[in-house]
């Protein structure tokens, strides 16, 4: 946790209108910049992971919100800024525990961030999962329109090991998740 003076930042979840958190997130420091209450937020993100497909054999990224209609701020005296929060039009309000807002608990946080503060390469998620004896057709390379068969799955790399038939004979090819299709 960060501390600027004596005041002891934790994360906080926001509800918010799903859809709008960007520009949620840009009003919500304007209103506090209004309100002289700048100091009481350090930070407001929403966790984003990179999705990768392919598309007429080029790679396309997309950032999805890993938690659609939530903001996250690290910030103290929660009690004093969800007044100031709940005025903004598509804020509901702090997550709360009855009448309490909690703050999220270490691991949560952790487990939240841990992809959100990867670099992009690291960071990237296929859209599509595949599955050990699947046929799938291979986009791109040398055995670009070559049918295959998935015969085990390297999740952590991103790689699949595909056997294609040449020449009457079962062939190993290891491939990553963007040079196949399913079939």
């Amino acid at each position: 946790m960060a501390e600027k003076g004596e005041r002891k930042y934790r994360w906080y979840a926001l509800k918010v209108l799903s859809g709008k958190e960007e520009k949620l997130k840009t009003q919500i420091w304007q209103e506090l910049e209004w309100e002289g209450m700048k100091d009481l937020v350090e930070d407001i993100v929403y966790p984003v992971e990179k999705i990768v497909r392919m598309r007429n054999n080029k790679r396309m990224v997309r950032e999805k919100n890993m938690f659609p209609g939530y903001l996250f701020l690290k910030a103290v005296n929660v009690q004093d800024l969800e007044p100031v929060l709940r005025r903004i039009t598509g804020v509901a309000g702090f997550v709360k525990v009855g009448k309490e807002i909690l703050p999220l608990s270490p691991e949560d946080e952790r487990r939240m961030f841990a992809k959100f503060n990867e670099n992009l390469e690291e960071a990237v998620t296929p859209e599509v999962r595949f599955e050990v004896g699947e046929t799938v057709k291979i986009v791109d390379g040398t055995f670009a329109g070559t049918i295959g068969t998935v015969e085990d799955i390297n999740e952590e790399r991103l790689k699949l090991l595909v056997s294609v038939e040449i020449f009457g004979r079962k062939i190993p090819i290891e491939l990553n998740y963007l040079q196949v299709e399913k079939q």
